[in-house]
């Protein structure tokens, strides 16, 4: 059986590289002074093309080094999980696991106090790395994690005071998420609980300067798709107990461990998510600094968000520009990414006083992985830079949506969107703003991102000019770079 997420540049590598004084075309920015780290998943056992699933599949974080116009170094580490530390025959890793839950943290990497982190959604603490991308282990910021929640994909730093605002969600508890701040040490100084309706999947929220919005929409966590894998006697009792467990918050470690354990690679199960057209579809409005009674909600048409550009307040309403999608997991729940209709540029004008939102369209054209200058991050931006995406089956009407070869920047002051193709058999995979200085301009700098060439099964660090999305400079790289999710450029203390 052919399984796509086994095919071209999903496929994942099969070893672990340590390369030192890259290749490079062009000239790398002499300010560049850091690392570029992303995570995504690569399975490190043998993989059954029946049963893979790719969402369930270990970490592997690759980065590459740069300093005084070089390519120091490219690595890529599988994270040090239980299961792969007993596969390569190394002793396990310390650190505190939260509900049993030690994979496919693979979602997103982060820096805070000179500490590198690796994050995901669901219920799972982060893992810490070192430098050089080895696994320390898993962690819970010196013990300051709230119990029972994990943290999140997409945590927000607050440019101002460098913080880091979180908004997380555990799947063996429903009606309730935290609200989490990480200080500059790497402590949680901040957390609140927030009543949300049922077990939606919230894989981001909205920051803005004085207030967080959290998405309550239609993409729920239904952990009797896992349970319905279960021999048959057992099917009809778990999928009667499961709900009522997660809905009172009084799911046993050991059960929800064994649950999750079920969406291994290999597994017959498929993730827990489904499309409830019950689900009421709504966003919360919740000051920085208030407390549950402070939350507003507001009504909005049914949707699902995987990412935000950005947000800002204007006057009396917070604008959110966000990657809208119409459903997921719906019609199609084969694919680990199934949509229905295409991803679009979208923005939500939330109006404080008239207590109503207003949609509009910013740009019909299937995009994805929005980011904005991290400079701006809750105030009011210019740019936006997306990479296009498309279908693996263009005749399919859903499916997963893939990297496509396009890069566009948006200019929301004009309204003018300047479109780059990456050329033919490339694909590109997010890409993040890095400024100049810090206080040129807002576009003034460079957005990198690694990109596919399927003609060379290689990928690149590529660099292009911000406010041109000419290229600047190209790390060559002696592998592939297999798609991922997300990553963050790291600079150096």
């Amino acid at each position: 059986m052919r399984n796509g997420f086994l095919d071209g540049n999903f496929a994942p590598v099969r070893e672990e590289l340590t390369v030192t004084d890259l290749r490079v075309t062009g000239e790398v920015p002499a300010n560049l002074n850091g690392r570029y780290v992303r995570n995504g998943p690569n399975a490190l056992a043998e993989i059954d093309p029946v049963t893979y699933e790719w969402f369930s599949a270990t970490a592997m974080v690759h980065g590459v080094r740069l300093r005084d116009g070089r390519a120091e170094w490219y690595r890529n580490r599988w994270l040090r999980t239980d299961a792969v530390c007993d596969s390569l025959g190394e002793p396990r890793r310390p650190g505190p696991i939260h509900a049993g839950i030690d994979h496919a943290v693979h979602t997103n990497v982060i820096g805070q106090a000179g500490r590198t982190f690796v994050i995901t959604e669901g219920g799972a603490n982060p893992f810490e790395l070192t430098e050089d991308l080895d696994t320390v282990g898993s962690c819970d910021f010196d013990g300051t994690l709230p119990a029972g929640g994990g943290y999140v994909s997409h945590p927000h730093r607050d440019p101002v005071t460098g913080e880091w605002h979180a908004v997380s969600y555990f799947g063996g508890r429903a009606n309730r998420v935290h609200y989490t701040v990480l200080d500059t040490t790497a402590r949680i100084r901040r957390s609140i609980e927030i009543p949300v309706d049922g077990q939606p999947a919230m894989h981001d929220f909205a920051l803005t300067e004085h207030y967080i919005v959290i998405y309550d929409l239609p993409l729920v966590v239904d952990l009797r798709r896992v349970a319905g894998g279960l021999p048959r006697p057992l099917r009809r009792p778990a999928d009667a107990l499961i709900p009522r467990l997660v809905r009172h918050g009084f799911v046993p470690d050991p059960l929800f461990a064994g649950t999750l354990r079920m969406l291994q690679p290999n597994s017959k199960h498929r993730l827990p998510l489904r499309w409830d057209s019950s689900h009421a579809a709504r966003i919360g409005v919740l000051p920085r600094d208030g407390e549950t009674q402070d939350l507003r909600w507001f009504d909005v048409e049914p949707c699902h968000v995987w990412h935000t550009l950005n947000a800002y307040e204007a006057d009396d309403t917070i604008v959110i520009d966000f990657v809208r999608y119409p459903k997921m997991y719906d019609t199609d729940r084969s694919w680990p990414n199934p949509t229905d209709g295409d991803p679009t540029l979208d923005r939500w004008n939330i109006d404080l006083i008239a207590n109503k939102v207003r949609e509009e369209r910013v740009d019909d054209r299937p995009q994805e992985f929005p980011q904005v200058d991290e400079r701006v991050v809750g105030r009011r931006h210019r740019y936006g830079y997306t990479v296009g995406a498309e279908r693996l089956d263009p005749a399919l009407q859903t499916g997963l949506v893939a990297h496509s070869d396009t890069m566009f920047k948006h200019d929301f002051a004009s309204g003018a969107t300047t479109k780059r193709h990456l050329g033919p058999g490339t694909s590109a995979s997010e890409f993040v703003f890095v400024p100049s200085n810090a206080d040129g301009a807002e576009d003034d700098g460079v957005v990198m991102g690694y990109v596919y060439d399927a003609h060379t099964d290689r990928s690149d660090l590529t660099m292009l000019d911000a406010q041109t999305l000419d290229t600047v400079a190209v790390v060559h790289l002696p592998t592939r770079v297999p798609f991922g999710f997300h990553g963050n450029w790291l600079p150096a203390p």
